[in-house]
């Protein structure tokens, strides 16, 4: 298991996946661990087809640091 610190900001965002009984954030319905490359081929294109983005996992991160050092 990994520790992965969370900023208060997006606490609630994640706090319905959290009170999942599983030991992953983002997992398959029974509990067990997504895969990279599951999530990059199955997942990931549909969530950016529906919000008609194109953008790769990995773009998320370097969002997410940028936001954080405006706080």
């Amino acid at each position: 298991m990994r520790i992965v610190p969370m900023a208060d900001k997006v606490f609630e965002f994640y706090q319905s996946w959290l009170k999942d009984d599983s030991d992953y954030l983002i997992h398959y319905p029974d509990g067990r661990k997504i895969n990279d490359r599951s999530f990059r081929e199955c997942y990931w294109p549909p969530i950016m087809d529906q919000l008609d983005m194109k953008h790769r996992p990995h773009d998320t991160r370097h969002t997410c640091a940028s936001l954080l050092k405006r706080v």
